[in-house]
């Protein structure tokens, strides 16, 4: 699979920095020009925003079913407040809170007039009826990373780096926060080709690393499912399907960032590239044929 990735990259000019693969426990690295070791992630966050709820899941101190308002009461009580006091954390992992647009994006979520992004959360117009539909945002992610911090009283990434990063032996890591200190959760994660390999690994292996479970069978199971008709493609817990029946899944970030598991053949690819003519169901509909 790796060849097939490197000439179909090439072919098309994508401005490509690294790909790299794990088969069958062996990984391979090829570099398509000198690039810094570690690059920004994009929405590539969102899957590891994912995993910290996963482990909290796993260890039984939140319940996807657990309802935002038992962490947020004030924020409810909030006559501004516009978000269904019914919506759960299997809403936010899904974008299905009821928003009509998604919003705090790279290009946005500095120009809303205020530091705090959970009171603006709570204020945005909410149409649609929770779990109804699915409506990308970085809100929802952002949110997500609170509850974590709420529940383990560190930040969210601090948190990862104690219970995931450290323990998978990733190298060198960062991430972004908003202008109050959260993690911003949806976005702004860095890492290197190499360790995003482990991630992968993990969902591959049924959230199985070394021998120690970090994730349930059931998290899992929904986090690579078909759960929501999203944009073009099906959405589970961050990471997408093209189609439902597809045997592959896959998280993606912008310009060209990609955690792709491909479970028959007991594959994973990751790619750091800053390209936006790469059309990721395009590409993981290529890498997945014939396989």
């Amino acid at each position: 699979m790796l060849q097939k990735a490197i000439d179909y990259l090439k072919k098309n000019n994508i401005n490509a920095y690294r790909i790299c693969e794990l088969k069958n426990g062996k990984a391979v690295s090829y570099e398509f020009q000198p690039a810094n070791p570690i690059n920004s992630c994009y929405s590539l966050s969102k899957s590891f925003t994912a995993t910290a709820v996963g482990i909290l899941e796993n260890r039984n101190q939140l319940a996807l079913n657990d309802k935002l308002i038992d962490f947020f009461p004030e924020e409810f009580k909030n006559k501004s407040n516009s978000l269904s006091e019914n919506l759960t954390i299997h809403n936010l992992l899904t974008h299905t809170c009821g928003f009509e647009n998604g919003f705090l994006f790279e290009g946005d979520k500095y120009l809303h007039g205020t530091d705090n992004w959970i009171s603006l959360l709570f204020s945005e117009p909410t149409p649609y009826e929770a779990g109804s539909k699915s409506v990308y945002s970085n809100a929802t992610y952002f949110m997500l990373s609170c509850i974590v911090e709420k529940i383990t009283h560190k930040t969210l990434f601090e948190f990862l780096r104690q219970e995931l990063l450290l323990p998978l032996k990733f190298k060198d890591f960062a991430a972004c926060a908003c202008p109050l200190g959260h993690t911003i959760g949806a976005t702004g994660m860095i890492f290197s080709c190499e360790d995003l390999l482990k991630l992968g690994k993990l969902y591959l292996d049924d959230g199985v690393y070394e021998n120690k479970r970090y994730l349930s069978s059931n998290f899992i199971s929904k986090a690579t499912a078909p759960l929501y008709p999203c944009m073009d493609r099906f959405y589970g817990y961050s990471f997408w399907k093209n189609q439902a029946q597809d045997h592959f899944f896959y998280g993606d970030g912008a310009h060209g960032q990609l955690i792709f598991v491909h479970r028959p053949s007991d594959t994973v690819l990751t790619l750091q590239s800053y390209d936006n003519q790469l059309i990721m169901k395009n590409f993981t509909n290529y890498l997945a044929d014939e396989l």
